[in-house]
């Protein structure tokens, strides 16, 4: 399948937002930081 950009659009897949830190420690979504991460 061959994905073509239409005019100054990009497509993106957003990465998903972590649940457990490095240390092990499960993070609330109340806590957690709206990321802006994707893969172009």
């Amino acid at each position: 399948m061959t994905i073509k950009p239409l005019g100054d659009r990009v497509l993106v897949q957003m990465e998903e937002i972590q649940e457990k830190s490095a240390g092990g420690i499960f993070i609330p979504q109340t806590a957690q930081e709206k990321t802006q991460i994707a893969e172009v």
